[in-house]
């Protein structure tokens, strides 16, 4: 129990107290965070606490009306979340799609989960929702919670919940890509930096990932041969891959090559074998910290590495290796790199193939340089015949 208060303070309102004469502070009833009011009157003190109280007391009202107007209306938009959360089961989605379902699901239930789903069927509910992520210059968040959403409205209505959804009409917001291209100049200036490290694995994964097109998780879990549950092996004359994100199973012929850095994935591939024993192609050479030689490199380690030879090639670098009214290209970049050059060798056919891309448009996004190269016309066009 806790120590009854002394008659001095027997006048303070409810979460208000002086700890010293004449000063006062207020404490959070929700989540214990105290505020400090200062030295300031005793009457103005009670007054501010007492406006407090009253705040926190209107929205415990409003929570309990919420609550109730939803056993009158029926069923709220947490029990629908429960259903949409057994129709996502039954899609045998990859395990990272299901965890980024989850969370939007546990999100929606933290904010609307005791609202009636009738009410939340109206358009300008969610308009106004999205438009907080874009006032916040959050327009990738906008544009992800609208698909989401509009593909959670379309399980209800095939589940017989509603008959229209509230989310086709709000259009989404047009999104600024502040990354830049990686262009060929800064994938070899990059490679040159990380084939001078003591950490060899570094320059194995951007040569890699440069030839295959692969994403960065699937690079990191290549393996010399094929064992159970493994998702990437080399076998006879073809590395296998089971696209961790969208379960596409491709096999990369050893002989694809890319003169641009002088190597084919055979080749790529032999130098992944070192004095080091182990199951992974890219792999510690060298103990760090708690993993020792030979264990998986993980994939954000791949990143924050693969970014410290970008900078330190920029460093070096004479001239810009990319926009500077531009964020430097990522990892992820180096696919973007190699669907381009794979398809002015081979073409558009084969460069989806290799991304593992089912709709064409996707591999097009891929290929968009985004105005970061200069567009070379020849002379030839304007001849008279």
């Amino acid at each position: 129990m806790a120590r009854p208060r002394s008659r001095k303070k027997n006048d303070l309102p409810a979460n208000l107290y002086e700890p010293r004469a004449g000063y006062f502070v207020y404490r959070n009833p929700e989540n214990g965070k105290t505020y400090t009011l200062g030295r300031i009157s005793r009457g103005e003190a009670r007054d501010q606490a007492i406006e407090a109280n009253r705040t926190f007391e209107q929205r415990a009202e409003q929570r309990l009306i919420n609550r109730l107007h939803a056993q009158a209306l029926g069923e709220t938009f947490s029990d629908w979340l429960n259903k949409y959360a057994e129709v996502l089961k039954r899609r045998n989605l990859a395990d990272n799609t299901m965890r980024q379902h989850k969370w939007r699901i546990k999100t929606m239930e933290q904010q609307f989960g005791a609202e009636p789903f009738v009410r939340l069927h109206e358009t300008r509910h969610w308009a106004e929702w999205l438009d907080t992520f874009t006032e916040q210059d959050k327009t990738r968040s906008a544009i992800a919670w609208r698909s989401w959403l509009l593909d959670c409205f379309n399980a209800a209505i095939a589940a017989g919940w509603v008959d229209r959804n509230p989310i086709e009409p709000i259009r989404a917001p047009t999104t600024i890509v502040k990354r830049d291209r990686l262009s060929l100049e800064a994938a070899r200036a990059i490679i040159c930096v990380a084939r001078e490290q003591k950490d060899q694995w570094i320059a194995r994964s951007i040569e890699l990932a440069l030839i295959t097109a692969q994403r960065r998780e699937d690079i990191a879990s290549l393996q010399f041969r094929k064992r159970d549950a493994a998702s990437g092996w080399v076998e006879s004359d073809s590395l296998y891959v089971t696209q961790q994100k969208t379960g596409a199973r491709l096999a990369i012929p050893l002989t694809l090559a890319m003169p641009e850095i002088g190597m084919t994935l055979g080749d790529a591939i032999d130098a992944c074998r070192d004095h080091i024993a182990s199951r992974w192609l890219i792999h510690q050479t060298n103990p760090h910290g708690n993993s020792p030689a030979g264990s998986q490199i993980w994939r954000d380690t791949i990143t924050r590495r693969f970014a410290d030879m970008r900078d330190e090639a920029a460093r070096r670098s004479e001239t810009p290796l990319w926009r500077q009214d531009k964020e430097p290209p990522s990892f992820h970049e180096l696919r973007s790199l190699s669907l381009r050059l794979h398809t002015a060798r081979h073409g558009k056919d084969f460069a989806q193939a290799l991304a593992g891309h089912k709709d064409a448009r996707t591999t097009d996004t891929y290929r968009d340089i985004r105005g970061s190269e200069w567009v070379k016309l020849s002379t030839d066009v304007f001849k008279t015949p």
